[in-house]
């Protein structure tokens, strides 16, 4: 069968010309930085679930032996270590390249009509992903995570309403214990994989009814082939780049916990760290409320209005732009002042 031949029998059965026509019909602007982020997103989404699953094989989720677990996939395992960096690299970065969609976005005001529900299930997954990435740390089951868990469930205890059930969650208690690793296991390989895969099913067909209408001010090229090939060479970086800090700068593994060693300092992952800089600096006492409780209170209120911007400025005026900027800027400051 020649080439000419197979192609045409999996286009009379697949229909793929149609669907690349179709993609070449669509027009995507091409000064949005938004794909790139998108593009690299997606990809490392995929490297985490793939190298998620072979972890998993060789993981404990027993508190007694979790931290064994991972030092044997590390140390023993062939390419155990590279795939252990591999999958932490790629949740930092991918974080990174959902802070870079969400604030690109708000800057070039694409959360105007009619695209609100493409805007909130963007935000919600992104949330989501936050909350795998934070449960995933606590699998190693060290002396940092206990104290991770603690840090985070006590900014959670402080969430208006929800902060007693959001606590509890986490913990699977009032404290950290070895439920505590049951429950973020169960949060991080189930529960919010599964949220999170359905709220990007429902973005992705969201974005499919997008469509750009070329002007002047908006110069745009077909999806198929010109996005699409920027956005692979994106995924390919993306690729690259987590597999050279992987080999170069492997992430590796800290003491087991142990009640009688001497706790050592942490803080929250970098990607949330502006939270408890936040509330390290706030006034301890503002209207009768403790400073952690007014900075959890501050963030969750900028939180909801993020969820509300498209319903708040329909028209998408500058002003928002400006605050989202500002907004970047601040959370740059507090998370390198917690980092470094």
């Amino acid at each position: 069968m020649t080439q000419r031949a197979s192609t045409s029998w999996l286009d009379d059965r697949l229909g793929i010309s149609q669907w690349t026509n179709s993609l070449a019909e669509r027009q995507v602007s091409r000064r949005s930085v938004l794909r790139y982020f998108a593009g690299m997103a997606l990809v490392l989404l995929a490297v985490l679930v793939a190298t998620g699953v072979l972890l998993m094989v060789h993981y404990d989720s027993d508190a007694l032996r979790a931290h064994a677990s991972v030092s044997q996939i590390i140390g023993i395992l062939p390419y155990g270590a590279f795939i252990h960096s591999v999958h932490s690299w790629a949740s930092d970065l991918l974080v990174l390249c959902l802070w870079g969609t969400f604030f690109s976005a708000a800057i070039e005001r694409s959360f105007k009509a009619p695209h609100e529900l493409l805007w909130v299930t963007g935000l919600a997954a992104f949330v989501a992903v936050v909350a795998i990435a934070f449960s995933g740390g606590l699998l190693p089951w060290t002396q940092a995570s206990y104290l991770r868990a603690q840090i985070g469930s006590h900014l959670l205890s402080e969430v208006p309403l929800l902060g007693a059930w959001l606590h509890r969650v986490l913990l699977g208690g009032s404290s950290v214990t070895a439920e505590t690793l049951h429950h973020a296991f169960g949060l991080h390989v189930a529960v919010l994989p599964m949220f999170t895969t359905a709220l990007v099913g429902i973005h992705l067909w969201l974005l499919r009814r997008r469509r750009v209408e070329p002007t002047p001010e908006v110069p745009s090229l077909p999806l198929y082939p010109h996005i699409i090939a920027r956005q692979a060479a994106a995924a390919a970086f993306a690729v690259f780049l987590v597999s050279v800090l992987a080999v170069f700068i492997p992430r590796g593994l800290g003491p087991a916990l142990e009640a009688t060693a001497p706790q050592v300092s942490a803080k929250l992952p970098w990607y949330i760290a502006f939270a408890e800089e936040l509330a390290t600096l706030a006034p301890r006492d503002v209207l009768g409320a403790s400073g952690t409780k007014g900075a959890v209170v501050l963030l969750m209120t900028l939180c909801t209005l993020a969820f509300l911007v498209p319903f708040i400025d329909r028209r998408g005026s500058k002003v928002t732009a400006v605050v989202a900027g500002v907004t970047l800027a601040l959370l740059l400051v507090l998370t390198g002042h917690a980092v470094l």
